[in-house]
């Protein structure tokens, strides 16, 4: 019997075997190059999605700012955002990208009640955008792929969003001038402060009850300790609480509440709109019953609005939350012209006679740029500062800037000989703070915003106010 050769079996085992597996490794190498390839075809695909997302989300938001009061301007800024070609938000790795539908969709949403929008009426409260993509594949040719088409979609509301809380003074003009019917107002036949007193409505409008307060606080100032016991529905302030642009007793630091018609208060809602029992909207002119007008412009001082500004800025400092964004909104014409015997004596000059036989005075001093050098000091302790020019001129105001002005331990303004409009500019913590009604002489052009309609002049602040939010796709 012949001893098996286990040596020469076992190596003829691996000629054999050598050549199967040839055939196997370069199929397997085939295989697995194929799914790498796959799989960075679809990695692509997913990285250009994140990009649509993105970008859309960028869309929606930037069109949601301006949603609410400029449908137009709206749908530009969902396209300036997007990810089509050229766009601030290009989607690199696609050899296009469209917008589904060829623009951003203006919704009206039933759901979201802050802005409340009625169907039909052709006003929107949120801005839909939708994008896709066309993406080139090059290892999945091989199984009949050429392109895949991912889509992206973004909801936004016009404003809303939780954010940071909010404290909001809002200083009122209530001089004479306010009496004045406004032909450019919104509502008909309303004069300057009942259509100042919608604005502040529309203003209200947009906060949210559960994170925001508001105050509200007039010029001239008055002789009593606030006036909420008078914006009853069947009282208003009547001329016996309008006082001298004196300082009072406590008044000297700004401490004093002299023109405060209403501390600040938190908001509230009834079925999404707000209540008209509540005092802010009996103030605000807004309350239930025939007789709530709220406040009034008694005038009997003129203009001089510097120590309001500071009274307000004082108020937040005193009574606004730690963790609140701090905010007044002051309206006015921005012209000072108030005389020395209705002004405090900070805001006096000794002049010397200029004449034989004439005896010295005590004369109003830079009352534009004082009121400046106060919205300086609020916005120097980070607090946001609208100014709204009421019919503010372009070309005269502020006689009583004759000379630069810098503030003791305080603001160097130095810009005498400034005009109303340049006055209430400057008040602005930012130049985008800046709104006007541009109907004053030479048109008085707001940077923040320009429209004569006083109510969308503040709709438009609400809305820089809030931001918008991004909301689920399926939001009716």
């Amino acid at each position: 019997m012949r001893r098996l050769n286990i040596a020469g079996l076992a190596a003829g085992f691996r000629r054999a075997d050598g050549g199967v597996m040839a055939p196997i490794f370069a199929l397997s190498l085939v295989i697995l190059v194929g799914m790498a390839g796959a799989a960075m075809d679809v990695g692509r695909v997913m990285w250009v999605k994140r990009q649509l997302q993105s970008s859309a989300d960028a869309a929606v938001l930037a069109g949601a700012l301006s949603v609410a009061s400029n449908s137009s301007a709206a749908t530009t800024a969902a396209n300036d955002y997007s990810g089509l070609s050229g766009k601030k938000n290009t989607v690199l790795g696609a050899t296009s990208v469209t917008m589904v539908g060829g623009a951003p969709q203006l919704k009206c949403f039933s759901s979201v009640k802050v802005p409340a929008c009625t169907p039909g009426s052709g006003k929107y409260n949120g801005i839909v955008v939708t994008q896709e993509a066309r993406v080139p594949m090059y290892f999945l040719r091989v199984v009949g792929v050429t392109e895949m088409t991912p889509r992206a979609t973004a909801t936004a509301s016009a404003r809303g969003g939780s954010g940071r809380s909010l404290d909001v003074m809002v200083v009122l003009d209530a001089t004479a001038s306010m009496n004045n019917l406004d032909p450019n107002c919104s509502i008909a036949g309303a004069s300057k402060m009942e259509c100042a007193k919608a604005g502040v409505r529309a203003l209200l409008q947009g906060l949210n009850a559960n994170l925001d307060r508001v105050g509200f606080m007039v010029f001239p100032g008055l002789t009593k300790n606030g006036v909420t016991s008078k914006t009853t529905c069947n009282k208003t302030l009547d001329s016996s609480d309008v006082a001298s642009y004196k300082q009072v007793a406590g008044d000297a630091t700004g401490t004093s509440y002299t023109y405060t018609v209403m501390p600040l208060t938190s908001p509230t809602y009834q079925n999404g709109a707000l209540d008209g029992t509540s005092v802010m909207m009996i103030a605000a002119g807004g309350g239930t019953g025939n007789k709530c007008t709220g406040i009034q412009s008694q005038g009997g001082a003129g203009t001089y609005f510097a120590d309001a500004i500071d009274a307000a800025r004082m108020a937040l400092k005193q009574g606004g939350r730690p963790t609140s964004q701090k905010v007044i909104v002051v309206l006015g014409d921005g012209d000072a012209t108030t005389p020395a015997s209705k002004l405090p004596d900070s805001a006096l000059e000794w002049q010397e006679p200029n004449k034989k036989g004439q005896s010295g005075q005590w004369v109003p001093s830079n009352l534009c740029q004082r009121a400046i050098a106060r919205a300086r000091a609020a916005a120097a302790d980070g607090m946001w500062v609208y100014s709204v020019a009421y019919a503010a001129s372009t070309t005269s105001g502020c006689e009583y800037d004759t000379s630069n002005y810098i503030e003791a331990g305080g603001a160097n303004v130095s810009l005498q000989g400034l005009s109303a409009c340049t006055t209430m500019k400057n008040i602005a913590s930012q130049t985008t703070k800046f709104f006007s009604d541009g109907v004053g002489s030479s048109g008085c052009k707001g940077t923040g915003g320009t429209n004569k309609d006083l109510v969308s002049l503040f709709q438009s602040i609400s809305e820089d106010l809030t931001l918008p939010r991004l909301l689920p796709n399926n939001t009716t």
